[in-house]
C-alpha cells in the first residue's frame, strides 16, 4: 500500500506542476518552444526533489526493519550470503525509485509535443535521475545497515541526501525554471 500511494502522490504532484505551467493560448513556434524548455527545466527540477525526498523512505528502513522486527538474524541463517541480502534490500528499494521515476515519463513526454526539446535531452534527463534516485537509495541503506532503529537511519539519511540534491541542484543551475 505505501509504494501504490507513494506512486499516487508523486504522478499527481508531476501532473498538477505539468498542469500549471502548460501553455495556454496560441503562440508562435520560437516562443512554444521557449515555454516548452522552461516547462521541462522545471518539471525535471520539480521531479528531482520529489526523487531526493522519496530516496530516504524507500530505503532507509531497508535493514533496521528486520533489526526492530528481529528477524535479520533468521535472514542473515538462509542460505544466502550477507552480500546477496544486502544486494537485494538495495534493488528492492532502487526498483521502487526506478517505477517513481518511469511514472512520469507519459507526463514529460507531452512537453515533447511542444518542441524545443530532443528526446536525447529527455533520455539523458532519466539516465541521470536513475543514478542519482540509486546513489541517494545506498545512502539509505547504508544509513539502515549501520543504524539500529528506522528513525535514526531516516533522519541521518535525510542530513547527508538533502545537502547533497542542493549541491546538484546548484551545479547544474535552475535560473531558467524560475521564470515561466
Amino acid at each position: 500500500p505505501r509504494t501504490f500511494v507513494a506512486l499516487g502522490v508523486y504522478a499527481a504532484a508531476l501532473s498538477a506542476i505539468a498542469l500549471l505551467a502548460w501553455p495556454s493560448g496560441e503562440y508562435d513556434v520560437i516562443y512554444q518552444a521557449e515555454r516548452a524548455r522552461k516547462l521541462f527545466l522545471l518539471f525535471a527540477l520539480a521531479q528531482f526533489v520529489l526523487v531526493t525526498l522519496f530516496s530516504p523512505v524507500f530505503s532507509a528502513g531497508a535493514i533496521t526493519q528486520e533489526k526492530e522486527k528481529k528477524s535479520l538474524e533468521l535472514l542473515l541463517t538462509a542460505p544466502w550470503s550477507a552480500d546477496a541480502v544486502t544486494v537485494g534490500k538495495f534493488l528492492s528499494a532502487v526498483a521502487v525509485l526506478a517505477l517513481l521515476v518511469l511514472t512520469s515519463l507519459p507526463i514529460l513526454g507531452l512537453c515533447l509535443f511542444l518542441g524545443g526539446i530532443l528526446v536525447e535531452e529527455v533520455v539523458g534527463y532519466y539516465l541521470v535521475l536513475l543514478a542519482v534516485a540509486s546513489a541517494f537509495g545506498m545512502v539509505g541503506l547504508t544509513c539502515s545497515a549501520y543504524f539500529g532503529r528506522t528513525y535514526a537511519a531516516l533522519s541521518v539519511s535525510y542530513l547527508i541526501v538533502l545537502p547533497l540534491g542542493g549541491l546538484v541542484v546548484g551545479l547544474f543551475g535552475t535560473g531558467q525554471a524560475g521564470s515561466i
